[in-house]
């Protein structure tokens, strides 16, 4: 018998004893449910192998750790259960089972109410599920690296040269381990398809001191940083796969980058990323002391590992004095070192995404909010019509604590189908998360609806369900024989206390509407405002796009800028072409590089650092291209070459600073103090925004590539159509001039600009996504209350209008009282919105948290909404017959 196999779970001693009176219960339980049907049969089943698990566990618990004696053990060392204790927990079971099934048929015959239960749950507990995968996923997901607590990223808001990172190792005593990383760009060849690369130069420890091992191949050794070792490469497994076709046999083999052999050694995880998520590529930098990047700053950002026993406090008051120290050995600045210090290394990745998403995560939990005060209204209304059911199941012997257990029954159902539908919802969910978040978020592949995902949907759905459905499961069993069996009609509205707290659900839901559309105007307005800011260039019909020559043809700098003037004029010569140009660095593209200015006539201190400016290298028709304004002097010249005088050309914000507002035309100036190069200023252009719609602009130096060492341009063409268009012309021509130039980042000029408020933009449409989803939610939910309070108060106003009432006096009696809970929910959440959107202040550009006309408007607008969502249950309560009415009474 399949129930003899289902006793072996339980202990011997406890089968010998109870065993045969257990199956013969059983048999005649199996009997019963035969006879029944095959459901039953099932369910018996069901119910019988939770009882033996659950309480074979009990048992061998109690035999592998007996109750010492004299606490009420028998002398086995155990009390055993007794076949009524059995039956009893058979019972218990079998309740649950009725429960449910009572539930699931009381939810059947109310389609309706089951719907809109559901969607709305399901709808909320989509929304935060979906919100609560990307916050789980880059801000609390553990880092995959080994032991990844100890590694920390040292002096994180600047970099250090080589020489410095040597110094470091040298006398540190707390971190046990320093790797290095710079981002760099080169140029891919000898494939289908020449390419720009991200990539990065890190040392050769780094992936050592991360403990991560390469998916094929292997990792970096230490020797492929010395002097004289050969090139080496790692791969990413996402260039790996789409430039080289997921080639297993491609380790070991050569592959040209920036026109020099490099052996692949290996591919790295897929899901390996480290400081940036768009290094396709990593490569060893030698450490020369000879070389001109080993003293100089080429972007080393520090990596490290804690010393046993060390914390991030003792290394960054460490690393401080080493700075002191430095600046002492090396005689650096007084300044050098400013904001020195040792952060986590997930604190310094994801730290400052924290207010963005726990904002985003606080605004969407409104919105579950929300839903479950819609769900405790309807819950309440179907309570109010159960009130005599369950007065006659009191009448019949049931206890107030069975009938809650069989109302928070269809609530455990209800949460069970609303999470359901929010987990499909979940998915579609986190696939719009992913795209509206800007690409560069770190962490962003490990985004997924994953375990601890699935256990928070649970807990949401159960959490809502169970919390709001508590009060309306109380308020129906709080009842008097009396009342709701002999004497109350169905005209009742269940009483006084299901009034107030059907309003309190009204209130509820405006205040968090409210303070969800607030949040979202002001956001609004932060992108218009963003977006009509002028960058200081045109960017309409403007395409952009990335190249570096490599190989050996393009050894020297004249050959490189050769190149740049061939190609701008082949360019320039087309027909559609209205200006190209050419800048290492676009502005709002987020790179750019620093220079010390020191003015001749005005030294520098000693131990002072020079004045600081951006340096930007351009081409001649630069300027033309971009539309950036001439306001004094003139612009570079094709005459401005490596031969003729070293000129420059500095911004409005540049001259202002720097020479006092006075013209500097024909002024000089250096770069730093190591060069006798004196630049000579030509000329002043308008500013440009580079960092920023929302950031002010800096002092920029502009010379001109015919005077500079610069092999990786992008170019700005400016076209006379739609630049997406002509985007395979323009590459095309490229090629039709050099068949294997790697070309990458193409794009308009557009884009480029809309992608800088990406962030803003993200906030903005999930904000507004989540004020339209409150809005509606709260809009039926005001009009279901106002609706079932008129359904219930039929007779009375049939009395009213019998008695000589107005259809006006009805209406306007049913609007005074639905507004003036809508009115205080908007009084609630505007007070609400005043203290949370403080939070938003890092956001916003251009308005305060709390501008008065943004909390006005949103005030009428939930106003105006809630007024029409009054207005046709109450207009259908001024139209009630009275006759009829009184007949039904």
């Amino acid at each position: 018998m399949k129930y003899d196999w289902l006793l072996r779970i339980y202990p011997r001693p406890f089968r010998r004893r109870f065993g045969e009176d257990m199956r013969v219960t059983f048999s005649l339980a199996s009997a019963d449910a035969r006879r029944a049907g095959r459901m039953h049969v099932l369910r018996l089943w069901i119910a019988t192998v939770f009882e033996v698990v659950r309480f074979a566990a009990v048992e061998w618990r109690a035999v592998l750790r007996p109750r010492l004696p004299g606490r009420g053990a028998s002398p086995g060392g155990h009390i055993p259960r007794t076949p009524s204790t059995l039956r009893r927990m058979s019972e218990a079971t079998m309740t649950v089972m009725h429960d449910l099934r009572i539930a699931a048929r009381s939810l059947g015959r109310r389609p309706s109410f089951t719907i809109a239960a559901v969607a709305t749950l399901g709808l909320g507990i989509g929304a935060n599920t979906a919100v609560f995968s990307m916050v789980h996923g880059i801000m609390w997901r553990p880092l995959s690296y080994e032991r990844p607590d100890e590694l920390v990223r040292v002096w994180p808001n600047s970099s250090m040269s080589l020489r410095g990172v040597r110094f470091l190792r040298e006398h540190t005593t707390t971190l046990a381990n320093i790797a290095t990383v710079a981002g760099w760009a080169a140029s891919l060849t000898g494939v289908e398809t020449p390419t720009q690369l991200n990539i990065a130069r890190t040392s050769a420890n780094l992936f050592s001191l991360l403990g991560t091992p390469a998916a094929i191949g292997r990792t970096f050794r230490p020797d492929e940083s010395d002097v004289g070792a050969d090139p080496a490469v790692l791969l990413s497994n996402t260039l790996w796969r789409t430039h080289f076709g997921a080639d297993s046999s491609l380790v070991g083999r050569l592959i040209m980058i920036d026109g020099a052999q490099h052996a692949v050694v290996g591919v790295m995880p897929e899901s390996f990323e480290i400081l940036d998520p768009n290094h396709q590529a990593w490569i060893p930098i030698i450490e020369d002391p000879d070389a001109w990047w080993y003293n100089s700053n080429v972007g080393n950002r520090l990596v490290a590992r804690l010393a046993p026993g060390a914390t991030v406090t003792a290394a960054s008051q460490e690393f401080i004095g080493l700075i002191d120290a430095m600046r002492i050995e090396f005689d650096f600045a007084d300044d050098y070192g400013s904001g020195a210090g040792v952060v986590g290394l997930k604190e310094d990745l994801v730290g400052r995404y924290r207010t963005t998403f726990f904002v985003l995560l606080g605004a969407v939990s409104f919105i579950l909010l929300i839903a479950g005060s819609n769900l405790g209204s309807l819950l309440l209304a179907k309570a109010t019509d159960r009130r005599r059911e369950m007065a006659l199941r009191a009448a019949l012997g049931a206890t107030r604590r069975r009938l809650v257990q069989v109302a928070l029954t269809e609530s455990v159902l209800l949460a069970v189908a609303g999470g359901l539908v929010g987990l499909v919802l979940a998915f579609g969910g986190v696939a719009l998360l992913r795209n509206l978040v800007p690409p560069d978020t770190p962490r962003l592949d490990g985004v997924a609806v994953d375990g601890p995902v699935l256990l928070a949907c649970a807990g949401f759905a159960l959490g809502t369900a169970l919390l709001f459905s508590l009060a309306p499961a109380l308020g129906m069993t709080r009842l008097s024989l009396q009342r709701d069996v002999g004497g109350l009609r169905s005209s009742s509205q269940g009483g006084v206390a299901s009034r107030r707290l059907r309003g309190g659900f009204v209130v509820f839901q405006v205040a968090l509407a409210v303070m969800l559309v607030v949040g979202a105007g002001l956001m609004v307005q932060t992108l218009r405002r963003l977006t009509a800011v002028d960058p200081g260039f045109v960017f309409d019909r403007t395409l952009t796009l990335r190249m570096a020559p490599a190989g050996a043809r393009y050894d020297t700098r004249e050959e490189y800028r050769q190149f740049y003037v061939d190609l701008l004029a082949r360019l320039e010569a087309r027909p559609d072409v209205e200006a190209a140009g050419a800048i290492q660095h676009l502005p709002l593209s987020g790179w750019s590089w620093g220079t010390g200015a020191e003015l001749e006539g005005q030294p520098t201190p000693p131990g002072a650092r020079p004045h600081q400016v951006d340096y930007r290298i351009v081409t001649e028709g630069y300027f033309r291209s971009m539309g950036i304004p001439l306001l004094e002097g003139r612009s570079f010249l094709p005459a401005d070459d490596a031969e003729a005088l070293p000129v420059g050309i500095v911004n409005r914000t540049m001259a202002r600073r720097l020479w006092d507002g006075a013209s500097p035309l024909g002024k000089r100036l250096r770069q730093g103090q190591a060069t006798e190069t004196w630049v000579t200023i030509v000329g002043v252009v308008d500013d440009t925004r580079h960092y920023g719609l929302d950031t002010e602009p800096v002092p920029e130096l502009y010379r001109p590539h015919r005077q500079s060492n610069m092999h990786q341009m992008m170019l700005a063409v400016r076209l006379t159509g739609d630049p997406a268009l002509k985007a395979r012309d323009i590459q095309a021509e490229v090629w039709a001039m050099e068949p294997d130039m790697p070309i990458s980042d193409v794009m308009p000029l557009a884009d480029l600009v809309a992608s800088s408020v990406g962030s803003p933009r993200m906030i903005m449409v999930l904000l507004s996504t989540f004020a339209i989803v409150a809005l509606s939610l709260g809009a039926v939910g005001v009009y279901g209350v106002t609706a079932y309070s008129v359904s219930r108060r039929t007779n009375e106003i049939g009395v009213r209008m019998a008695l000589g009432a107005t259809n006006s006096s009805v209406l306007n009696s049913v609007l005074r009282q639905g507004m003036s809970q809508s009115v205080l929910g908007i009084a609630v959440g505007l007070v609400g919105a005043v203290l949370l959107t403080r939070f938003l202040s890092s956001f916003l550009f251009g308005i305060s948290s709390t501008d008065p006309a943004t909390f006005a408007g949103v005030a009428l607008f939930i106003s105006v909404i809630s007024l029409s969502a009054i207005y046709l249950p109450a207009r259908r309560a001024s139209r009630v017959d009275p006759v009829q009415a009184l007949r039904s009474e």
